[in-house]
């Protein structure tokens, strides 16, 4: 494609966005809610698969990912649906992590911040 050609295929699509802009963003954002249910229901339907690994504890609203090493954290899987991290990610990122319920979770930061093994 010459200079002349994709300078006026540039032209034209700025146009095209131009004039159809408030659609082309509701699309884009109707996509992204799409991937965020998609997550969403993706990591419910997968917690339901768990449970504590200190107590057994199984019910999904109680589990949490605890990262092994804080230091190799790259996000928290709580927010990952909200930062649109892609399946890949997310997966990578959990297998980082140690599943605890809220109880056994909230025990390991108490002893991590008084120093104490429990």
């Amino acid at each position: 494609m010459s200079q002349k050609s994709s300078d006026k295929q540039r032209l034209y699509n700025r146009e095209y966005y131009q004039r159809n802009r408030e659609r082309l963003l509701e699309k884009q954002r109707e996509k992204n809610r799409r991937f965020s249910e998609n997550r969403r229901r993706w990591l419910s339907e997968f917690k339901k698969t768990l449970k504590c690994e200190r107590c057994g504890e199984d019910h999904p609203a109680t589990l949490t990912f605890h990262h092994r090493d804080a230091t190799e954290k790259e996000f928290e899987i709580a927010n990952a649906i909200n930062l649109g991290v892609g399946m890949k990610r997310l997966v990578a990122e959990i297998e980082k992590c140690e599943v605890l319920c809220a109880n056994c979770h909230a025990k390991e930061h108490y002893s991590q911040m008084f120093d104490r093994p429990e």
